[in-house]
């Protein structure tokens, strides 16, 4: 590395760590990494764990051929300190019709499954399963052509606090990963 980048990178790096030194400060719940002489490599961005606590959500649906949707949905803490906010877990459905498939003109929307947890050890998952029949349903859509699917489920998974604020830093520091969904396209028979 040459002198005047690897100068600029020392900079950059001090800087950073007194930002985070001071933030630490005021949130106790963030650790701030030891200094190295060990030059760090972009690589190693990917293997490194967040040092405050992350929710992440994930959802898996199974479509049963009756017009079932099995619903498995997990938050998981994948940063490297104990979450501990008063939150909920929630599975919800939300329809739309053809022509435009708008979930808000529709105005459909129902919670399935909620689940309340506070704690999440580093690592550490919760699930939150449901279970839900499409009334009127017709059909799959891989059965059918483009314009005899009429209908969408929108099903979500969502980690949020109880009190429904945004998150502190200290609290998640990437709530833009705490919710996950899926659609279903189908034939609808009553609309």
């Amino acid at each position: 590395m040459n002198a005047p980048l690897s100068s600029t990178l020392s900079m950059l790096l001090l800087g950073f760590g007194l930002t985070i030194t001071q933030a630490a400060g005021a949130a106790p719940d963030m650790q701030v990494m030891p200094a190295t002489d060990t030059p760090f490599r972009a690589n190693q961005m990917r293997d490194l764990k967040l040092l405050c606590p992350d929710l992440k959500a994930t959802i898996d649906l199974i479509q049963e051929n009756d017009g079932q949707v099995k619903i498995t949905g997990t938050v998981t803490n994948v940063g490297g300190v104990k979450y501990h906010t008063p939150s909920v877990a929630e599975v919800i459905m939300n329809l739309a019709y053809a022509p435009g498939f708008s979930y808000v003109k529709t105005g459909v929307s129902e919670v399935l499954a909620s689940k309340t947890f506070t704690q999440l050890g580093s690592g550490a998952s919760l699930t939150v399963k449901a279970s839900y029949t499409i009334p009127g349903f017709g059909g799959w859509g891989p059965g059918f052509s483009p314009s005899q699917i009429n209908a969408r489920r929108l099903f979500t998974l969502r980690a949020i606090k109880q009190d429904m604020a945004p998150y502190a830093p200290n609290e998640d520091c990437h709530p833009g990963n705490n919710d996950a969904s899926d659609v279903v396209e189908y034939r609808a028979l009553d609309h």
